[in-house]
């Protein structure tokens, strides 16, 4: 009974202990050397401040022990286990050194060689943990458990090493409940400030992430309305073609954009517009911004429809999401080396009015990654519907402007050949002429 209460009240005292030690690992925590530990990118010097802070913890573990039958009950193995489980075998072997000869060059008592031993040992298995869990912190459970394990291989070191065997056994029998429980609960503490800072930190990646994302759709909302509001101002067919494709390149970071066009009587896809990305922004085909980029004429690129991936997307009226060109034969497409520009990865929608495909719009290598996302396939579906009703709107004027530049001509040849006729039939005697005039707008001309 005696002994029991003697135990409790060490382990009491150890608690007692550590709380400081909580304290001041709980501030260190918040510095940038232990975040950088946390992301797996500490430099040496973050390396360097968390051995000597860890260690300096085991340090005033020894200090803050109690004496009992020649040795100390300590929390000596505290700092080297965490700075194990946290930062790997450097680290953790780091601070089990500092702690480990500090204690052995200490002097006093017959547990000096196996409590040395066994700090050592507690950082470098630490960071063994560490290695094996692929660099990932295992957690409240496993942690107390892991300082469980070691605080009894640490008792069993000091049955092994420590002579007398006797005094090394009632000492165990004394310190080892204590130790075994003061050592995991600091464990499990300190484990507890880790896995919270490690949740803290991914909400505030994830936080981070929903307002960039959040910030890149507003982009993006707002350059369709731009767009819109841009190609509601203009009827000019190649004004509309260079807007469109050069709002595609840069919303969806592409390096090239292309806009082929329906020939419906050759039943081909002709280039209506391309632009490219250089560092100073985004150029249409119209642009001589140098580069590798052969500058390609509108109308001048043409393909079959069926073939190639533009011509795919026709044929299917189905948008195409392609991040490997290269080994999709079916799919790839040689008509782009006309205008010296490598495909490597492609995103390409139809330009539909009503189940109609007017042509195809496409974005070619992603700036950043390369790959283009099901987002990006989203994104230009939707832009697409704009795109293919301000085309068609362009089109039909051009169409219309077309006509009546034809009937003013035609208007105006007319009046011309009617002023040549004379006023009243020529006055031949013995004959009675009549004469009308029936125009024939169709040939340009008009018979009499």
């Amino acid at each position: 009974m005696l002994n029991s209460i003697i135990e409790v009240e060490l382990l009491l005292l150890l608690v007692e202990k550590i709380c400081v030690v909580i304290v001041v690992a709980y501030l260190i925590t918040r510095t940038k050397h232990f975040h950088n530990v946390i992301d797996k990118q500490p430099t040496f010097g973050d390396r360097l401040i968390l051995i000597l802070a860890f260690g300096g913890f085991s340090i005033y573990g020894t200090y803050s022990g109690i004496k009992i039958f020649g040795a100390i009950a300590n929390t000596r193995d505290l700092g080297p286990m965490i700075a194990g489980l946290v930062g790997g075998p450097f680290i953790g072997l780091g601070a089990g050194l500092i702690g480990g000869i500090h204690r052995y060059f200490l002097g006093g008592g017959f547990t000096a060689i196996p409590c040395t031993l066994a700090t050592i040992i507690s950082g470098l298995l630490g960071g063994l943990i560490y290695e094996l869990r692929k660099k990932e912190f295992i957690g409240v459970l496993w942690a107390a458990l892991f300082a469980i394990f070691m605080e009894s291989f640490h008792m069993l070191l000091v049955l092994l090493i420590a002579r007398p065997f006797a005094d090394a056994l009632q000492l165990v029998k004394e310190i080892g409940l204590p130790m075994i429980g003061a050592n995991s609960i600091g464990v499990a503490i300190f484990a507890l400030i880790i896995v919270n800072l490690i949740k803290e930190k991914k909400t505030s990646s994830e936080r981070d992430r929903y307002y960039a994302e959040l910030e890149r759709k507003i982009y993006e909302m707002e350059k369709l309305y731009r767009l819109g509001v841009e190609v509601s101002s203009t009827l000019d067919i190649n004004v509309v073609l260079d807007l469109c494709i050069n709002t595609t390149v840069e919303v969806l970071e592409g390096k090239m954009g292309f806009i082929f066009l329906v020939d419906e009587k050759n039943h081909q896809l002709f280039l209506g517009s391309m632009a490219k990305f250089e560092d100073d922004g985004v150029h249409p085909q119209s642009s001589p911004s140098g580069g590798s980029v052969k500058i390609v004429k509108r109308g001048e690129l043409r393909l079959e429809q069926g073939k190639g991936i533009a011509g795919w997307v026709v044929k299917n009226k189905k948008p195409l999401l392609v991040n490997d060109v290269d080994t999709k034969e079916l799919l790839s497409n040689p008509i782009y080396e006309d205008c010296g520009f490598k495909i490597k990865s492609i995103l390409c929608v139809p330009l539909l009015i009503k189940d109609r495909v007017i042509g195809v719009i496409q974005v070619c290598n992603k700036r950043k990654d390369g790959l283009f996302s099901s987002e990006d396939q989203h994104l230009l579906v939707s832009f697409a519907v704009h795109a293919a009703i301000a085309i068609e709107n362009a089109k039909l004027y051009q169409e219309v402007a077309e006509k009546e530049r034809m009937k003013k001509e035609l208007e105006i040849a007319h009046r011309l050949q009617t002023s040549l006729l004379p006023d009243n039939p020529p006055q031949v005697k013995g004959y009675q002429i009549a004469a009308m005039s029936v125009p024939a707008k169709e040939v340009g001309g008009d018979f009499l």
